[in-house]
């Protein structure tokens, strides 16, 4: 185990490095702290992607994230259910 010092808190961590790559170099503490706020900030979102119209989309095939036209309801809702599955990294 590599010592580290998080980038959000600055607490010194001990983390294993078969963690997500990209949450190295945040202590524990504060990856669940983030992630208790995932549902809270998804429905944030939601009424933001409603209200303009458009969301936050990514595809590795076509290069993303890039932004989408929320076309109708049904596009916002199968949006918001594909994030609230996904693993957070």
């Amino acid at each position: 185990m590599k010592e580290r010092r998080c980038s959000m808190c600055g607490k010194v961590f001990k983390r294993s490095s078969s963690y997500y790559y990209s949450l190295r170099s945040i202590c524990e503490e504060c990856v669940d702290n983030c992630l208790k706020n995932k549902d809270q900030f998804i429905s944030e979102y939601k009424e933001l992607c409603r209200k303009y119209h458009l969301c936050i989309d990514g595809c590795e095939c076509y290069g993303g994230p890039f932004i989408s036209i929320v076309e109708d309801n049904d596009f916002l809702n199968n949006h918001i259910k594909r994030l609230r599955r996904e693993e957070v990294f």
